[in-house]
């Protein structure tokens, strides 16, 4: 794995708690996971907007649009399918994730041809993200979105992150190489990405208190000398 980018995650783990970045969701967007981990929307969610509290670097969201419209006898309901956006936050800053305006069922109908999420700061800047649809074979009457999710960050797609993917996923068998990236080498080197990262978070965690605030100043050291040359 790339040294740099290790002293980087690890130097980032010190600013993490320091930086928090808001990101605002728009009402007919539903927010399944946030980074790896289940996410319940709060329950007066109704009384006002849904705010999520993110930290800086590298964010992952599955989400989906639902909403309903009003036809002549009743109510009829659109769910899209569900979206994985991957993007990035600097940290003390306000973004807001929406779709444009659905005004009926057949707009709504035609959202999963083009998907077009919209990212934004407060000030109106557009914020770049990878986007994928998380597919899902056979029946769908319940889905395991984390576990999809990670098995979803072992296939190469920009909007995955592999670091986040299971062991087991990124180095399948052969009978199942098949929904890994085909290029030589991928398969490999995915695997070597999570050992490394597994490594450091294990003697991380087992390090005392000191110890580790000693390694994160040499880390961030090491990263500021290596961003001069």
């Amino acid at each position: 794995m790339n040294f740099v980018r290790l002293l980087a995650m690890a130097a980032s783990l010190a600013a993490g708690s320091v930086w928090a970045a808001d990101l605002t969701v728009a009402n007919n967007l539903d927010i399944h996971v946030v980074n790896g981990q289940k996410y319940n929307a709060p329950v007066s969610l109704f009384a006002g907007k849904n705010v999520i509290d993110l930290g800086a670097g590298d964010q992952q969201l599955v989400l989906r649009v639902s909403d309903s419209f009003g036809t002549r006898n009743s109510q009829e309901l659109y769910k899209s399918e569900y979206y994985v956006l991957t993007f990035k936050t600097k940290g003390d800053e306000k973004l807001n994730i929406s779709v444009p305006a659905m005004h009926n069922i057949n707009q709504a109908r035609q959202f999963d041809e083009t998907s077009p999420f919209m990212l934004k700061t407060d000030d109106g800047s557009a914020v770049h993200f990878e986007k994928a649809v998380l597919k899902k074979d056979g029946m769908q009457l319940s889905r395991n979105l984390v576990n999809e999710l990670k098995e979803f960050n072992a296939t190469g797609n920009p909007a995955a992150i592999e670091s986040r993917a299971p062991f087991a996923a990124l180095m399948m068998n052969s009978a199942d190489a098949g929904k890994l990236p085909t290029q030589v080498g991928t398969q490999e080197r995915m695997g070597e990405v999570l050992m490394s990262e597994q490594m450091l978070h294990y003697w991380f965690k087992q390090a005392d208190p000191q110890t580790r605030q000693r390694f994160l100043d040499w880390a961030a050291r090491s990263v500021q000398k290596t961003a001069q040359k």
